[in-house]
């Protein structure tokens, strides 16, 4: 019951466009798993696009379709989350993480890449690491903000973001 209109297909087209110029030539990965069980059994994630470079540069590729909040591609957790799933056992020189945005103004345009070495990557490892590992504790700490609770399902009855406003 999904009406497929103009804009979805010329939204759909800067993506693909993208994908397929980039990708030429090299191995592109489209909507694969990955697998992050290496840092906790139960993280992984359906990647939209990666192109994989061995020995050069791994390109990890999001589609965001909404237009009301553009999305960074700079410091993008899930990016980042992505990028250490594919990058984990092979060996890239660095890792650039790309927003394709059609439907949202941005000054940068709809399509934003951060490049960062593989040092980065590493880094994140042990950051989401140590934040698996909180989620753990038999009590685990919330941190309300506007930005970690824009999108949870359950801010209507956390007991964190309620203290928090009171």
């Amino acid at each position: 019951n999904v009406v497929i209109d103009q804009e979805m297909l010329d939204s759909a087209k800067v993506y693909t466009d993208y994908v397929r110029e980039k990708g030429k030539g090299k191995e592109v990965s489209l909507e694969d798993r990955v697998d992050l069980s290496f840092i906790d059994p139960e993280l992984f994630g359906t990647n939209d696009a990666a192109i994989i470079e061995p020995f050069g540069t791994l390109e990890v590729i999001d589609l965001k379709y909404g237009k009301g909040v553009p999305v960074e591609a700079v410091e993008n957790p899930q990016l980042l989350y992505y990028a250490t799933g594919i990058a984990h056992g092979g060996e890239f020189s660095q890792v650039r993480m790309t927003i394709v945005q059609p439907r949202a103004e941005h000054p940068d345009g709809p399509i934003r890449s951060w490049t960062v070495d593989m040092d980065r990557i590493r880094a994140f490892e042990k950051e989401l690491k140590v934040a698996v590992d909180a989620t753990r504790v038999k009590e685990p700490k919330f941190n309300p903000s506007t930005e970690a609770c824009r999108w949870c399902l359950g801010k209507a009855t956390c007991p964190a973001l309620k203290s928090k406003a009171l």
